[in-house]
């Protein structure tokens, strides 16, 4: 089930960074942001993404290859959005047999945010998927002043946090930079999630890292930020980024007035 979603994986757990694993190409990813979108997918040509408001539609029509398909939630949860295949309700987290030509439309729920998954099958194959984030994903970064970060968002979003001085990408690379530091994501896994949005990130938030998969307390530092769209392969637009001192508040220089007095005239003239 997450084959296609490994990005996902590197992301919430690190696990394939350890393990050596590479990542699938977006082939077929539709353009981040797109609301009703409609779109072809054709199995074995690569993976996808799209995104949609709450209460949004995306119309997939099935393309080659394809058998069958089942609506999936992350991390093996039941899904939050539902779907129709030409018309008619489907129950979700079960194959569906399909043909070239069918066409499923998966609906967002009308609040909340999160991501579901359309697996789907080529004969006795898994013949890649789509994962559909909802809402769109959008966000800031916010520096409070006192050593603490702010994270507004909407949607499936990751940030990295890198040394301090590193250039934040436009597009997020296919695996993230090698010295990232740490790694925030609502979609984490429990205990280190990114808390709903508006999310303060300060020393010994539970975040991630690229070394370990278990969640790591936030240290102290300065790091350069950078928070992109999460999709389930490269190409996530850069959102925000931030160059920020966590828990080392920024020192306020105040210039030093040194008080003027007028002369004093010497007591003794001898």
């Amino acid at each position: 089930m997450f084959r296609f979603r490994s990005f996902n994986r590197v992301v919430v757990a690190a696990t394939l960074i350890l393990s050596g694993a590479t990542l699938a190409t977006a082939a077929s990813t539709v353009p981040a942001g797109a609301t009703g979108t409609a779109l072809t997918f054709d199995c074995g040509t690569g993976f996808a993404s799209s995104s949609t408001g709450n209460g949004g539609t995306v119309t997939v029509t099935v393309g080659t290859s394809c058998t069958g398909f089942n609506l999936n939630g992350l991390n093996g949860v039941p899904p939050a959005g539902s779907a129709t295949l030409n018309g008619s309700y489907v129950p979700t987290m079960q194959q569906i047999p399909v043909a070239p030509g069918d066409v499923i439309v998966y609906t967002a729920p009308v609040s909340g945010s999160g991501r579901d998954a359309l697996s789907f099958q080529a004969g006795q194959n898994p013949g890649d998927g789509l994962t559909i984030s909802f809402p769109v994903p959008t966000g800031s970064l916010t520096d409070n002043g006192d050593g603490t970060m702010t994270v507004t968002y909407t949607g499936a979003i990751v940030g990295f946090m890198l040394p301090s001085g590193s250039v934040c990408a436009e597009v997020m690379p296919a695996m993230p930079p090698a010295d990232t530091e740490f790694i925030f994501t609502p979609q984490g896994p429990a205990g280190a999630s990114l808390a709903a949005s508006p999310a303060i990130i300060s020393v010994g938030t539970v975040v991630l890292t690229m070394t370990s998969p278990d969640p790591t307390p936030l240290t102290a530092g300065a790091y350069q930020t950078c928070m992109y769209q999460s999709l389930s392969g490269p190409g996530g637009m850069l959102l925000s980024s931030l160059a920020i001192s966590i828990g080392q508040v920024t020192p306020t220089t105040v210039p030093t007035t040194v008080p003027t007095t007028d002369p004093v005239t010497p007591t003794f003239t001898g």
